[in-house]
This record gives C-alpha cells, sequence and structure tokens, in this order.
C-alpha cells in the first residue's frame, strides 16, 4: 500500500521527526500486510506470552497481584485454584470474570504481531467450535458436551447446583452458545455412562462469586450417544437426535395381561377408535386415574396427621415414606395439559419409581418409542400405585380401630 502524506500538514523540521514518520509507516504498512514487525525479538514475544497456554496472549486481562493472562486461560485457572496461576495470591472467582481487557497491551499486540494474533485467533476459533455444541437443526446428528448424573427426560425440570471445575467450564461453554448440552445416566456396570439420554437447556443461570452456578434446566428430546472424547475433563460427545419412528426404539410390551380388569375394558372398548381419538381417550384415562391415586393418598396423609402419636408409630415409617412418594408421583401428573407428549413424559417419574425395567423390555423408559405406548405403560404403573395406595389405607384403618394395635404386628 502506498500513504500520502500532505506536507502542508505534516512539515518535519528535525531528523528525529523523520524517524518517527518512518516508524510509523513502517508499522501501519506490516499492519496493513498482516505481517509481524521484524523488531520485536523472542525476549519482547516471549513477554506478550501467557503463562498458563503459553501461546500469544488473546484478549489479556490483568489480575490485582499485576501479572497478566488470557481472559479464558485466567478463568479456566481460578476455576480449579483460586489463586493467580504465577504468584499463587488469592482471587475472586467473580471478581476475575469482570476484568476487562487490557485494551492498551491489546493495542500493543496487534500493532507489533498481527500475523501471530490472526494465527492465535484462529486456533482459539477452531478450539472453540470443537467444543461448542450444534443443536442438530439442519440435520439428525450434532455435537453435545455432556453431563454425567442421572436420567433425565423430556419436558423435566430440574435445579442443579454446579461446582465441579470440568462442569462449571461445560456451563459457561453453553452460556456462550445455544445454552444446551445433554444429560446422561452413569452406567454403575461400566463406569461410563449409558448410550440413551436428553438434550436439556439452562432457562435461567446465576453465577456466583466463588465459581458456581446455580443453574434451571429443562428437558428438551432425546439423544443416543454415538461416539465420545474427553475434551477438558468432561465428555463431548457425537449424538443422534431421536424420532418416534427410529428402528433402534422399542415399541411397550403388551400390558394387558396384567392390568386391571376396569383399564383393560376400558382400553379395549378405545381400539376401534382412530388413532387420535385413541390418544386424547387415552389421556383422559390416565388423567383421571392419577387424580384418584392424588385423592387417595391425600386422604391418607390427612389421616396420618390426625392419628394420635401411638398409632403413627404402629403405621410403620417406610409406609408412610411410600404414601409421600404415590403422593409426589401423581402430582407431578400434569392433569389439565393436552399435550400428548408432555403427559407421556410426566409418567416416567411413576416408571422409576416403581423400578419396571424387567416389564419395559427395554434399556429405559426414553427408549419407548410413541407417546400413545408410553402412556399405556405409565397407566399400568399409575393403576399399580393405586392399588397400594389403597392396601395401605386399609391397613391405616385398621390400625385406628385396633386402637393402640397392641400386641399386633404390622407386616
Amino acid at each position: 500500500p502506498c500513504f500520502l502524506i500532505d506536507t502542508r500538514l505534516f512539515q518535519p523540521k528535525q531528523t528525529r521527526d523523520y524517524v518517527i514518520l518512518l516508524r510509523a509507516l513502517d508499522i501501519y504498512t506490516r499492519a496493513a500486510m498482516a505481517e509481524d514487525h521484524p523488531g520485536v525479538d523472542d525476549e519482547l514475544r516471549e513477554q506478550l506470552e501467557c503463562n498458563v497456554c503459553t501461546d500469544l496472549l488473546l484478549n489479556p486481562v490483568t489480575t490485582p497481584c499485576g501479572h497478566t493472562f488470557c481472559k479464558e486461560c485466567l478463568s479456566r485457572a481460578v476455576d480449579v485454584r483460586n489463586q493467580c496461576p504465577l504468584c499463587r495470591t488469592i482471587l475472586l472467582v467473580g471478581a476475575c470474570a469482570e476484568i476487562p481487557v487490557n485494551v492498551t497491551l491489546a493495542g500493543v499486540i496487534s500493532k507489533l504481531l498481527p500475523a501471530s494474533l490472526a494465527a492465535r485467533r484462529e486456533r482459539a476459533a477452531q478450539e472453540a467450535a470443537g467444543t461448542r455444541a450444534t443443536d442438530g437443526a439442519t440435520g439428525r446428528e450434532g455435537l453435545l458436551s455432556i453431563f454425567v448424573m442421572s436420567e433425565m427426560f423430556p419436558y423435566q425440570n430440574l435445579q442443579l447446583n454446579i461446582f465441579e471445575p470440568r462442569y462449571r467450564l461445560l456451563v459457561r461453554r453453553a452460556m456462550e452458545g445455544n445454552r444446551r448440552f445433554g444429560m446422561v445416566e452413569y452406567d454403575r456396570g461400566t463406569r461410563g455412562m449409558k448410550s440413551l439420554g436428553c438434550e436439556v437447556e439452562i432457562t435461567q443461570c446465576d453465577p456466583l462469586p466463588d465459581g458456581r452456578f446455580h443453574i434451571n434446566i429443562t428437558g428438551r428430546r432425546r439423544i443416543r450417544i454415538l461416539s465420545s472424547r474427553v475434551q477438558d475433563g468432561y465428555a463431548l460427545a457425537t449424538v443422534r437426535y431421536l424420532r418416534d419412528d427410529d428402528d433402534d426404539l422399542v415399541p411397550c410390551p403388551d400390558l394387558t395381561s396384567i392390568m386391571r380388569d376396569s383399564v383393560r375394558d376400558a382400553l379395549a372398548e378405545m381400539e376401534t377408535l382412530e388413532n387420535d381419538e385413541y390418544v386424547k381417550g387415552l389421556m383422559s384415562l390416565v388423567q383421571n386415574t392419577a387424580r384418584g391415586l392424588q385423592e387417595t393418598t391425600s386422604k391418607m396423609l390427612a389421616n396420618m396427621h390426625r392419628a394420635p402419636p401411638r398409632m403413627r408409630r404402629h403405621f410403620r415409617a417406610h409406609h408412610a415414606q411410600v404414601v409421600m412418594v404415590l403422593h409426589q408421583v401423581a402430582s407431578g401428573v400434569p392433569l389439565e395439559t393436552t399435550d400428548a407428549e408432555e403427559l407421556s413424559w410426566s409418567l416416567a417419574q411413576a416408571t422409576r419409581a416403581l423400578d419396571v425395567s424387567n416389564t419395559l423390555g427395554a434399556e429405559s423408559f426414553l427408549a419407548i418409542a410413541t407417546a400413545r405406548e408410553r402412556m399405556i405403560l405409565g397407566l399400568h404403573c399409575l393403576c399399580h400405585m393405586i392399588g397400594v395406595a389403597h392396601e395401605l389405607s386399609a391397613r391405616l384403618d385398621k390400625e385406628t380401630d385396633d386402637g393402640d394395635g397392641e400386641g399386633k404386628e404390622n407386616g
């Protein structure tokens, strides 16, 4: 590039002025040509490198103790230990996140080492692209960070306290991207993670001064792990987003032989209906069953609270806990929803409470193909729970009628 200087605006009078002009022209010419300045020797270049990643400083930040690091490197370092990586001065994680970029130093680097800075930014962009989740909007597969903890289902809400350094990094990266990651259950047999999970979205994220996060997440859609690798301490997986018509999903097993007569007769009457009408009738049956379980357990809890202490002692503690679990499951079923998907996934809690993995004939409730089949399985579980609730209710009434129940064994 050619620079034209208007001598009417700039009239050098001394040799020093010519030297300054030539140096400025040299710096700006090399910057425009994206070449590093030849005057930057190895010693100066070393001073412009981060002591954590040993690469050129990118978005440099200076700590209160006077040391300078890349902004991302400092955030990751204080995740592990809230100290300066060089002098071990105590640093507050929240305060480090608020440290602004040293614009003067960033400007010097961009002027002296434009080519190296461009290459550094390209490497950072490639690294970020390799760790950032993709939503699979244009295809069936995507890249997803994985939080290995417990099984989660679509439409389910959960609150998490994120304190491990690797998962704090996962949350930060998710918040910088599409706010999504995968939740997969830990597999005790393989000491790894199971193949089925759920993509979740962070709906609320509250960072704390000590670096932890309080987050609210909501399940979105099912995933199957195709392959995974460890990235910065957590799993990064290639996943396939599942649909109801996928071949590796299974239908609900035939439960008519073990269902209650009333439920079996109601399902038989609906067999002649079209699919949409069948689903609506099935939803109504499920919601009425859940409503009945909720009313039964509510009455039992009220009777337990009103019973004299000596009678409550004979109604064993684990029986009371069972009643509480049944009431919690029934309360989790949305009684007013018209969304079959939402209703079917809410029934997953019922199958989890009863541990019907042998009945499923599948690795998880996540493997049941359609909302219709999930509701049938959930209906069977709710009916079984109502039977348990009625049995416990009769036992509680008997304990109340027998007075203090002296000499009787509460089996």
